[in-house]
């Protein structure tokens, strides 16, 4: 589990076919083999770890719905280590699973240095959308301040773009999202109960 609170920053130093090799000092001491971290949200497996980075294997489910298999050599990359008994909870509660990638339609920034982020989502994802409701987005934690079909806003300030690589996105780029698990599980298991009471009322006409 994660909390999409970013601590740690990395560098993509190579990516060979489905293996991704991270440059990440801060983050490489507190890491063991077989450990999960959160690579742009995406939980992945520490494969291989040196004393300045690790490396991690991609899985074709992967490659085909996040960003992972587009990243060139250099990328800026949102790293955070699975949660500990006793680590603080900031952000809300990730899987890591990320559902699709969205497209950043437009980034404005504010004479306060905060930022104005609005991506454009997948009609499937509608339905786990929440106006001041919770998404992850490169795997950060952030609020969703205006809702409108297909597409949201969000915004960031400034220790979020410092601290993350939200702040060097452009219109056109591609993110990973994760929509907010607990509203995921509400509206599924609503699904459920709807669809057992038609079956029950079909069964007794």
């Amino acid at each position: 589990m994660f909390t999409g609170i970013i601590r740690h920053e990395g560098r993509l130093r190579e990516r060979a076919g489905k293996k991704l090799d991270i440059l990440c000092p801060t983050l490489a001491s507190e890491l063991a083999p077989g450990e999960s971290v959160a690579v742009n949200g995406v939980c992945l497996t520490v494969a291989q770890l040196g004393s300045d980075g690790f490396s991690a294997d991609l899985l074709d489910e992967t490659l085909a719905i996040t960003t992972l298999g587009k990243l060139t050599p250099g990328s800026r990359l949102n790293l955070e280590p699975a949660l500990r008994a006793g680590d603080s909870m900031g952000g809300h509660m990730l899987s890591g699973h990320v559902e699709t990638t969205a497209r950043v339609r437009e980034k404005v920034w504010r004479n306060s240095g905060d930022c104005e982020l609005t991506v454009t989502i997948p009609e499937e994802l509608n339905r786990y959308m929440l106006s001041k409701g919770s998404i992850a987005i490169d795997g950060v934690s952030l609020t969703i301040q205006q809702l409108a079909r297909n597409e949201l806003t969000v915004m960031l300030i400034p220790e979020t773009t410092r601290a993350s690589n939200l702040g060097e996105l452009e219109a056109g780029d591609s993110v990973n999202i994760e929509s907010d698990m607990f509203t995921r599980a509400v509206h599924h298991s609503v699904e459920r109960i709807l669809a057992a009471k038609e079956e029950g009322q079909q069964r007794n006409e």
